[in-house]
């Protein structure tokens, strides 16, 4: 079922809660920060959505999308080619904390609904040595936004996600593996339902999948009933010479 399911992903515009909107509103908070020809990683691309909109955003950018699924990769390959953009964005079909690209080689480093796949920890000490000094990282992560979260949504996370943590725990944990906080911004529902709903359509009558659609249609009705308690954030980060 996992392949016939990633299957099903290969074909959505998302592989995770995003928002464009957004996206472009801290692209463009950063623009002074960063070269006028950036070097960009985007950790855990998927089929490409967050690449094209740092290649949109950073037009003399250089940029490399990474994901282990190999079906993604393909995808965004024919993407890239498709929009005439071969001659500065590439994909590499590689994991996450092995991308094989060079320390400090980084001035951006981009990850959306990713980094949990390997831990939020580990993604950021690894790429910590990719980027250069004073280089960005900016990831989303799944998180407490407050602590009197009902017992229903907590159980929920309790099973899906036992390590979830605050907002501020998260931002201790980057202090210490070396990372200033810039910027923190929440996604809104709407980042979800551009999620939910095509994937949900695309399950929709897939008898063989039918597991994965009741999955997610729960995980919808969690995220309406109880988002001011937990969300999808962007932990905007700049890369500090010392860590801990």
């Amino acid at each position: 079922m996992e392949s016939e399911l990633m299957e099903v992903f290969a074909t959505l515009p998302q592989q995770g809660p995003g928002s464009d909107e957004v996206g472009r509103r801290v692209l463009g908070s950063l623009k002074e920060s960063l070269p006028a020809s950036p070097e960009i990683a985007d950790f855990g691309c998927g089929t490409g959505r967050s690449t094209f909109l740092l290649a949109d955003a950073f037009p003399r950018g250089r940029i490399c999308g990474i994901d282990l699924n190999s079906e993604f990769c393909a995808v965004l390959a024919t993407g890239i080619e498709t929009r005439g953009l071969s001659g500065r964005v590439s994909v590499l079909n590689r994991d996450m904390l092995r991308s094989g690209l060079y320390t400090g080689s980084l001035d951006l480093i981009w990850s959306e609904g990713a980094a949990y796949t390997v831990g939020f920890d580990n993604a950021l000490s690894c790429w910590h040595e990719l980027l250069a000094q004073d280089g960005l990282c900016v990831v989303s992560e799944c998180e407490w936004l407050r602590m009197d979260a009902p017992k229903e949504i907590r159980d929920y996370w309790a099973a899906l996600y036992p390590g979830m943590r605050t907002t501020e725990e998260n931002r201790r944990r980057a202090r210490l593996l070396g990372f200033d906080a810039i910027d923190h911004v929440v996604l809104p529902a709407e980042a979800w339902e551009a999620y939910h709903e095509p994937l949900l359509e695309a399950l929709s009558g897939r008898e063989n999948l039918h597991a994965a659609l009741v999955e997610i249609g729960r995980e919808r009705q969690m995220i309406r009933r109880y988002n001011k308690y937990f969300g999808y954030a962007l932990h905007v980060l700049k890369r500090c010479s010392t860590v801990g």
